[in-house]
């Protein structure tokens, strides 16, 4: 298993040569490999790549120290102690200045099965890429795509290795379904609940939640929960509020999760 500092050191060499080959990654970034105490985290989210704002502002500026939300290369420089205050940081995350406008229905998500993402209980992290892009997923190219996708799955499972206590993973969007089917080849199996009858869920053109088991390379099987909608960059929606809390009764209603709140 690789650890987390060795993990950072890889993917910040790569981050290098995606920036002097122009790739649209966000300039004065570093890599994102999670979010919250992922050591004790038992729940587990899973999106596409880290948002441009985490590193910028909305006028495009780079944050300012006081609002950062993770280390930036400008804050490392090459000392030996980079990777650890790196991954600080990332531990960090829901105690500094976490991007709200993508996190406070995640949280809600995570409280619904009971763990909390500012308590340690849960964390966050992405599976198609670790590296920021501006413009976000949905503007790049097929081959950007490829090309950052490269080490992304690679990354998330180093990850996921690093995350001793996590018993179940909960997949964003059908993005981040996509990515896992192709990585791993497991089969999701539709949950039909009674979401699936709203006429707002139509436009997804299959359940809003589907599972499978992932028997991770380590050997470690781990339930994953697919939640198809997402919507204009926000997790989940048109869930309402209301809906989310309601997630685990639904899940284990269809046979799944049985142990869930």
């Amino acid at each position: 298993m690789t650890d987390l500092a060795e993990l950072f050191i890889q993917r910040s060499a790569e981050l290098a040569e995606l920036q002097e080959a122009g790739m649209p990654v966000c300039g004065d970034s570093t890599p994102v490999l999670f979010f919250g105490e992922l050591e004790q985290a038992r729940l587990l989210t899973v999106g596409i790549n880290p948002s441009w704002q985490e590193f910028c502002s909305p006028g495009g500026a780079v944050l300012a120290s006081a609002r950062r939300r993770f280390a930036h290369s400008s804050d490392l420089g090459p000392g030996s102690d980079a990777p650890r205050r790196a991954l600080d940081a990332m531990r960090e995350y829901f105690g500094r200045n976490p991007y709200q406008k993508w996190f406070a229905r995640v949280a809600h998500l995570a409280e619904a099965f009971g763990c909390s993402l500012p308590g340690g209980t849960a964390a966050h992290t992405d599976i198609a890429s670790c590296f920021a892009t501006d413009p976000p997923w949905s503007g790049l190219s097929a081959d950007q795509r490829t090309r950052l996708c490269r080490s992304g799955f690679e990354t998330f499972a180093g990850v996921v290795a690093n995350a001793p206590l996590v018993e179940r993973l909960v997949l964003i969007g059908g993005g981040a379904r996509e990515s896992m089917i192709e990585n791993t080849g497991i089969a999701f199996r539709d949950l039909p609940t009674p979401l699936d009858d709203e006429a707002k869920f139509g436009r997804w053109r299959r359940t809003v939640l589907c599972a499978a088991e992932w028997q991770t390379p380590s050997g470690r099987p781990l339930p994953v929960l697919a939640v198809n909608p997402y919507l204009n960059g926000t997790p989940f929606a048109p869930l309402s509020l209301g809906e989310i809390a309601r997630l685990p009764a639904m899940v284990r209603d269809a046979g799944w999760l049985e142990g869930a709140p």
